[in-house]
């Protein structure tokens, strides 16, 4: 099972991650916004979303946003350490000239900490917002189910038009509705343009035709399934500010991206015209309520400062040379290798054999690393009774596996310390794990107790295994797996 503290770690990580990206594409698109088209300025923002989709990425171990030793060094540290044999009868260890009690590490451990908080509040705030999304979806629904459909014989001719047009054969149809303002696409799986009543009235057909012409591309761009995907990304990362602040940028920069595919279609000379059937549209919804919901609806106009953004770049539009487009794949290419890639001591571990765990007691670290993707996500050195360990750590599906050296000898681990083996757990109560064991055929040796913790001993014909629990709370703490000739584990 994985745990919600490892599942809101991985998200909340790669959110961290995409903010840097998003900061890095708005500085993209400050430097080159005039010399780029805006399909392109629009694509990186789908660069993102995906990447926040990803906590794992396909490439490592190559230049990367995300190899900085500050970034590495603010997730792991002292309280991350595993007790096992080697420490838990000591009363505290060194690391990085700091001191912690035994005590202090196992009861953060056990104690229900902040981030276990924080997870179940991510996961509450998750289930409101998906709630209020399924509210406005249906909404939507209920919208279109009242709105009247297109019967009129010149509104069809005119979208046979358009489709003609832009190579669009899938069957569209064009409803008629009272409660918005704004035209705008939606549905996924059979995409509808809705046209307020009023536009109908006031606009000529030619006018008629640029508004269909550009609900079509967006249709035909696929974004409204993308606006659906984008607004259940934010969902998940609700927390993080930066991406909202995406998601609308993303909106309006599709919005420009639509104006230029639609301008592809049309003649040098309806540029103007084109831009012209925005200002009008603007004019008119300016004096009627505003769209329902452009979350996730494409409305033509969403606000008076993106469409005088829209119009300017209609009246500047001319088409890009063939060397900045050569450019902007490049700049597109650069951006995509270090987004999504990482060190591959932060990628996450996928599942390992269980019972060929306490085989890695017998194993070197280079077999070790080399089992295990390669770099541990973090390495420890410190010294616990004037001994000094070296430990290299592995994250396992929400779970920690921590191999520890003793000095310099780098032969094989003296012990693996984990939070989870044979389906005994950390957080477990004590009395249910020893159940396991006996489930799995462990013979209880004997049980050593420390101010601190219990620690009970088990024996195989291989090795030896003692589970670590916490006085207090009687709860697990770590499994510790070890090598043994004489069975008694304790110094």
């Amino acid at each position: 099972m994985i745990h919600l503290t490892y599942i809101f770690k991985i998200f909340f990580e790669t959110s961290i991650k995409g903010s840097i990206l998003i900061l890095l594409i708005l500085l993209f698109q400050k430097i080159f916004s005039k010399d780029f088209t805006s399909r392109w300025i629009y694509a990186l923002w789908i660069l993102v979303f995906i990447r926040l989709l990803m906590p794992l990425t396909p490439i490592k171990n190559v230049i990367s946003l995300y190899k900085l030793s500050l970034f590495h060094r603010f997730k792991y540290g002292i309280n991350d350490i595993l007790m096992g044999k080697s420490s838990i009868t000591g009363d505290e260890i060194t690391y990085i000239g700091k001191s912690v009690s035994i005590d202090q590490l196992i009861r953060k451990a056990i104690d229900i900490n902040i981030t276990s908080i924080i997870s179940i509040i991510w996961i509450i705030g998750i289930s409101i917002l998906l709630i209020f999304f399924c509210y406005i979806v249906i909404k939507v629904n209920k919208l279109i189910k009242c709105a009247m459909i297109n019967t009129d014989l010149e509104l069809k001719s005119i979208i046979k038009k358009c489709q003609l047009k832009i190579d669009y054969n899938k069957k569209i149809n064009i409803y008629i509705s009272k409660e918005i303002s704004s035209p705008m696409a939606c549905g996924i799986f059979n995409p509808k343009i809705v046209i307020p009543k009023s536009i109908l009235v006031e606009l000529d057909n030619h006018k008629l035709e640029h508004i269909i012409l550009h609900e079509l591309v967006h249709i035909k761009r696929k974004d409204i399934i993308k606006s659906y995907i984008c607004m259940l990304i934010c969902i998940i990362h609700w927390f993080n500010p930066i991406v909202w602040f995406s998601f609308m940028k993303s909106k309006r920069d599709c919005e420009l991206a639509c104006d230029e595919s639609v301008l592809k279609y049309l003649s040098d000379t309806e540029y103007t015209q084109y831009g012209y059937t925005l200002i009008h549209l603007m004019e008119l919804i300016a004096t009627k309520q505003q769209p329902l919901n452009p979350i996730i609806a494409n409305a033509i106009i969403n606000d008076r400062t993106e469409a005088n953004k829209r119009i300017f770049r209609i009246s500047t539009y001319t088409k890009k040379r063939k060397i900045l487009i050569v450019f902007s794949i490049v700049i597109m290419f650069f951006i995509s290798y270090v987004s999504f890639n990482e060190p591959s001591s932060n990628r996450i571990m996928t599942a390992y054999a269980i019972d060929d765990l306490p085989h890695f007691l017998l194993e070197n670290e280079y077999v070790i690393k080399s089992s295990f993707n390669g770099q541990p996500r973090q390495t420890y050195v410190l010294k616990i009774d004037g001994i000094d360990y070296y430990i290299l750590d592995y994250p396992v599906l929400g779970h920690i596996l921590q191999f520890w050296f003793r000095g310099d000898n780098l032969n094989n681990p003296v012990e693996i310390t984990t939070t989870s083996f044979n389906n005994i757990k950390q957080g477990m109560h004590i009395e249910e794990a020893n159940k396991v064991t006996k489930m799995y055929g462990f013979e209880l040796k004997e049980i050593n107790n420390t101010s601190v913790s219990s620690n009970y001993i088990y024996i195989t014909d291989d090795y030896n295994m003692m589970i670590v629990s916490d006085n207090k709370t009687n709860k697990v703490y770590s499994i510790c797996l070890y090598l043994g000739g004489e069975h008694n584990c304790l110094y």
